[in-house]
């Protein structure tokens, strides 16, 4: 978890961040909650894959604020996590 946390906190100092995959990364918890605040400058992200990761309804909330800014989102790939239908309802 250290080198996945690490690598999250990075993403806060990359410029020009327009797509982001972190599949099958374990993603949930405090890794969440650090990819919310990390990418939240980010608002010129287009494409945002967390595939197969296990965000849980828990998430959505943050995976909520982490697209809130994001105008020119254009694809969010969530398939493959433990969202729920509540989760996903949420997140729209």
């Amino acid at each position: 978890m250290e080198g996945g946390m690490a690598f999250i906190k990075s993403l806060a100092n990359k410029s020009n961040l327009r797509s982001l995959a972190l599949n099958s990364c374990n993603l949930n918890g405090q890794l969440l909650e650090e990819l919310k605040k990390s990418i939240s400058g980010h608002t010129d992200l287009e494409e945002l894959y967390l595939f197969a990761n296990k965000i849980s309804f828990e998430g959505a909330g943050d995976i909520s604020f982490i697209i809130k800014n994001k105008s020119k989102l254009s694809c969010l790939g969530l398939s493959n996590n433990k969202l729920s239908m509540s989760g996903a309802l949420d997140i729209a």
